[in-house]
């Protein structure tokens, strides 16, 4: 990136595929889990999303301060690769297509 502008777009670009997803991901959450302690899980579910907002912003203070800001991106990056490979094979093999019927 070279200017600030291509960071703006790019968060907004994000922002907006998060609120598109995230209706998406509550609606599967609600459909695996049981109707018993689904107000849990939801709670469960914000609480880990605070979290990760508050233990992303810190890692990604001391990856710049250490590495530099180049790097925050591809730590990142690298999550996010390893969270999608997580979600597969423990949550998306586990649905075998019951996800396709809402």
């Amino acid at each position: 990136m070279n200017n600030p502008w291509q960071l703006m777009i790019l968060r907004f670009l994000l922002g907006l595929t998060a609120a598109g997803f995230t209706p998406s991901v509550n609606i599967l959450i609600k459909k695996i889990t049981p109707s018993a302690i689904t107000g849990r899980v939801f709670g469960f579910i914000m609480s880990a999303g605070y979290l990760g907002v508050f233990g992303g912003s810190v890692l990604g203070g001391q990856v710049a301060a250490l590495l530099g800001s180049k790097y925050v991106f591809i730590v990142t990056g690298a999550l996010l690769l390893i969270n999608a490979a997580w979600v597969y094979f423990k949550v998306f093999k586990k649905l075998d297509g019951k996800w396709l019927s809402f």
